[in-house]
């Protein structure tokens, strides 16, 4: 298990935008990919489940942790964090 964030911190081996999984993984290498929480913080959700499909090997699992509430989670300039 590898646990990566966009900002460094402890416990984390990598610090990454996830919406460039495949610059850093090789492309079909991750039998399992998962997320907490993850997807209400990015801009394009779309473009984070292409580029998780990118490193997942065939016949993989993907599993995301949606927040049930969002959008009623009060989103502040801190909890967005966005790609360029």
């Amino acid at each position: 298990m590898i646990g990566i964030d966009l900002h460094t911190s402890l416990g984390l081996q990598l610090a990454v935008n996830v919406h460039e999984l495949a610059a850093h993984f090789a492309p079909g290498n991750a039998p399992i990919v998962f997320s907490g929480s993850l997807l209400v913080h990015t801009a394009a959700p779309w473009r984070v489940a292409r580029a998780r499909s990118a490193v997942l090997m065939s016949g993989g699992i993907v599993a995301h942790h949606v927040l049930w509430a969002w959008p009623r989670v009060a989103l502040t300039p801190t909890s967005l964090r966005t790609s360029k």
